[in-house]
């Protein structure tokens, strides 16, 4: 077996020197003819392109066609094989005339227009030349060239292999357009709560029969059903809830209004001043208190707290649950309500109206204790101040027994137990429970725990426990404080904790989204600002001349486009793509084309991003002057 012929360097060939010297593994002699003086070589443009714009220029090589038609007399120093020669697709310039001495047949070929159509090239065509692409020599290619089409915009190019398997250009990654954008459900939530504290108009029905302002605040509407006009067993007086926006900030609050209580003295403003101070994420704030007769004849104290829209009571949540909560959802309830407490005893006071109704739910199970305040206003006594803490402690107990059973708040009143047990077993025996039911006040409130402790854990029904032990009520000692049922919680603190981390990471998430939106939405601003602007007494044709044109065709290329057949290219991802890389000054060059296809321009995002620039400040200029 014959060894393979090594080529000879192409560098050596073209000047008779090669920089890689000993390290070309290309052949540096020729064992072929002589070297050829470059006057007697055929120039590379010619070969290419059909002719040399230098020639005669100062072009030494060779600019006659004769040598191509004789390949057996070829003025390369090296003989190429024909089908070794790379094939390259491109459309001949039609701004010089080619060489008069081209065969007609080259001068008149129709142009390479690339197309969806598929071409198989030969199967016996050798590999590419090897040393990079191979210079023109005595060669004549066939090859069928399809019949030219314009594809449909957007449409994909394939071609054909040796083998005739399909090839496909490998798909690039696309991003979901919802990933640009924060979470639709929480989208939705701040849409509904928007529209909740908007003011509402006078012809509103629930605005009926009310003044427009109250105090320091305008445009009030009931959000109270005509049922719960009542005496309520929590605060023990009649109570109105109205919906208002504040006449100083534009917040939005909410009124209670309260009949039958008036200010007696400095002693129920210095506990509303204490109140007002009060700040934890799980009360809602108090603002001011007033006492007014805008609704009625009789003077009322009405109470003002801040607006959560979307809320609703803890009785109505547990109401409307159709199976039980989940354990992890009644820690969570469990280690907030026991927050709230901690800090409202740690400033001195109690809440003293503990209870599902007085207890707001919103979204992600987040509570918040309601109506702060109001009962220390009617009747505060500081003396009593330990022994309505420990009530709060056990209608905690209440509150969490009834979450966990499902039962209302009034059918565990009084539910304390002669003595906690220290871990009750979840499946107890009929004749244990019988035995200890005279152990219980109530004989309902055992069976409530048994309840508790088929569906949820042995330490649950231990806090519970806990917190209606007796030890706490009376004139027993106070051994059950709030910071020691922290302690108790301090893993499902810490568990808590971690989802309030994971929440905050989403939130963040969010709103660096909503960030890049208000970004692009500025840059929008300018792009309206600066196109089609209406006539100017400087310059009439400003929006549509100079820098101003390609902004106003870039405009066009984001927004306007349309297909083959007219209709119109909806395509978000190349709208938020190409505002990207204008408001970051790209380098990469865009094809810019006017409507009727007879201005074209090709520049680049930076270009772009400096025009906008300055034409938006030339408008800003001009209006600080007027």
């Amino acid at each position: 077996m014959s060894n393979p012929i090594t080529p000879v360097c192409r560098y050596f060939a073209a000047s008779g020197v090669c920089a890689m010297g000993e390290q070309c593994p290309f052949l540096h002699s020729f064992a072929m003819p002589q070297y050829t003086p470059r006057s007697q070589r055929m120039c590379r443009n010619v070969s290419l392109y059909g002719y040399c714009k230098y020639a005669g220029k100062g072009c030494e090589y060779n600019h006659s066609i004769s040598p191509l038609d004789t390949p057996g007399d070829s003025a390369l120093p090296y003989h190429i094989p024909e089908d070794t020669l790379p094939l390259h697709g491109r459309q001949l310039s039609v701004s010089a005339p080619p060489n008069p001495s081209l065969p007609l047949s080259a001068i008149t070929a129709s142009p390479f227009v690339p197309s969806a159509a598929s071409f198989t090239p030969s199967n016996n065509s050798p590999p590419r030349f090897p040393h990079g692409r191979g210079r023109g020599g005595p060669t004549q290619l066939s090859v069928p060239i399809p019949q030219a089409s314009t594809p449909p915009r957007g449409g994909s190019h394939t071609s054909g292999r040796a083998d005739d398997r399909p090839f496909s250009r490998p798909q690039l990654y696309k991003r979901n357009i919802s990933s640009l954008f924060m979470n639709e459900n929480m989208r939705q939530e701040l849409l509904l709560h928007q529209r909740l504290c908007m003011p509402t108009p006078p012809d509103d029905p629930r605005a009926r029969g009310l003044p427009r302002t109250i105090h320091m605040y305008h445009s009030p509407v009931s959000i109270d059903t005509p049922s719960q006009h009542q005496v309520p067993n929590a605060l023990g007086h009649p109570t109105d809830v109205y919906k208002a926006t504040s006449l100083i900030d534009g917040d939005s609050v909410v009124l209670y209004k309260v009949e039958g209580l008036t200010s007696t003295g400095d002693t129920q403003t210095q506990v509303m001043e204490k109140w007002k101070q009060l700040l934890h994420p799980g009360i809602v704030s108090l603002r001011e208190c007033f006492v007014g007769k805008e609704i009625s004849d009789q003077s009322s104290t009405y109470f003002v707290y801040d607006y959560h829209p979307g809320t609703e009571t803890l009785e109505h949540h547990i109401g409307g649950k159709t199976g039980p909560f989940t354990e992890p959802v009644v820690w969570s309830f469990v280690c907030q309500l026991a927050s709230a407490l901690s800090t409202i005893h740690a400033h001195g006071q109690a809440y003293r109206t503990l209870a599902p109704s007085k207890i707001l739910v919103t979204s992600r199970n987040r509570l918040r204790l309601n109506c702060c305040g109001i009962l220390d206003f009617a009747n505060f006594d500081h003396s009593k101040i330990s022994a309505q803490q420990v009530e709060d402690m056990v209608c905690l107990g209440r509150v969490i027994l009834s979450i966990c059973c499902r039962v209302p708040f009034t059918q565990t009143a009084n539910p304390t137990l002669q003595a906690p047990p220290p871990l009750p077993i979840a499946n107890s025996d009929p004749t244990a429970s019988t035995t200890s039911s005279s152990a219980v006040n109530i004989p309902s409130t055992h069976t409530l725990m048994d309840r508790l402790g088929v569906c949820y854990s042995p330490e649950l029904c231990h806090i519970v426990s806990y917190l209606l032990s007796p030890t706490s009520i009376g004139n027993a000692p106070n051994t059950q404080t709030a910071n020691d049922l922290l302690t108790m919680l301090s893993l499902h603190m810490t568990a808590e904790a971690d989802n309030l981390r994971n929440l905050d990471d989403q939130l963040q998430s969010d709103l660096k989204k909503q960030l890049e939106c208000g970004r692009l939405f500025r840059l929008i601003a300018k792009l309206g600002f600066i196109t089609d602007h209406p006539t100017q007494t400087f310059d009439p044709s400003w929006s549509g001349t100079g820098d101003r044109y390609p902004i106003k065709l870039f405009r066009d290329y984001v927004f306007h486009q349309s297909t083959e057949e007219g209709n119109p290219v909806v395509d978000l991802a190349h709208v938020v793509q190409s505002l990207n890389k204008l408001d970051f000054g790209s380098s990469e060059q865009l094809l810019l084309l006017s409507h009727d296809e007879q201005s074209m321009i090709v520049t680049s995002y930076a270009d772009l991003n400096r025009c906008v620039e300055e034409a938006f400040n030339d408008l800003v200029t001009k209006a600080t002057k007027s």
